[in-house]
Order: C-alpha cells, then structure tokens, then sequence
C-alpha cells in the first residue's frame, strides 16, 4: 500500500512539473508573440512617418507653385493638424480597439496550431 502511495505521489509531482513546464512554454511564446507584433508596429510607424514627411513636402511644394511658400507651408501644416484632431476624435475606432484585438487574440488564444505559425 505504501508503494501505491509512493507511486501516486511520483505521478503527482511528475504531472506538476510537466505542468509547469507547459506554463514557462506558454509565457514564452506569447510574449514574443507580443513583442514581435510591437516591433512590427514600431517598424511600421517609422516607415509612415517618413511617408508622412515627403507627402508633406511634396504637398507643400505643390501648392507654393500657386501661392507663397509660407502659405503653402501653414496649408500643409493645417491639412496634417486636421488629420490629427480626426485621429484623436476616432482613436478609439482606429487605435485602441485594434490595438485591445491584437493583444487579447495572443493572450486568448489557446488554439496553438505549430502548422499555423511561420517558422521563427
């Protein structure tokens, strides 16, 4: 009877171990799942942001051919001020609820299909 306690408790700690084990492997990949997804969105910024600059310029050179270039300037300048008071009056539409989607499917998603995920 002694042997059948001993084994069960092997058993027990086995499980508990392999458990934990799972646990370490989940946390790790869902945070490099986070963390690659923010470098991505970093990445992707910055390429916007240079893509925000030259439209910018060109836009403001477009429009110094038809009015002075301090005109041009404050019109581009005010196009680019309206799209970020639009920005900030919808941020929850076009930042935060993605943003909420994103980081809830890695952290929900219990589904780990090996085959669907690209190798890293």
């Amino acid at each position: 009877m002694l042997t059948r306690i001993e084994n069960l408790l092997t058993e027990i700690y086995e499980y508990l171990k392999t458990r934990g084990e799972l646990v370490k492997i989940n946390v790790l990949e869902k945070t490099s799942r986070i963390l690659a997804w923010i470098i991505y969105l970093i990445i992707g910024l910055l390429v916007v942001l240079f893509a925000v600059a030259f439209i910018a310029v060109g836009i403001t050179l477009l429009l110094s051919k038809v009015m002075p270039l301090w005109a041009a300037c404050l019109v581009s300048s005010g196009i680019f001020i309206a799209l970020l008071v639009l920005l900030i009056a919808f941020r929850n539409k076009f930042v935060v609820n993605p943003i909420v989607r994103m980081l809830s499917s890695i952290m929900y998603n219990d589904d780990f299909n090996p085959e669907d995920e690209e190798n890293v």
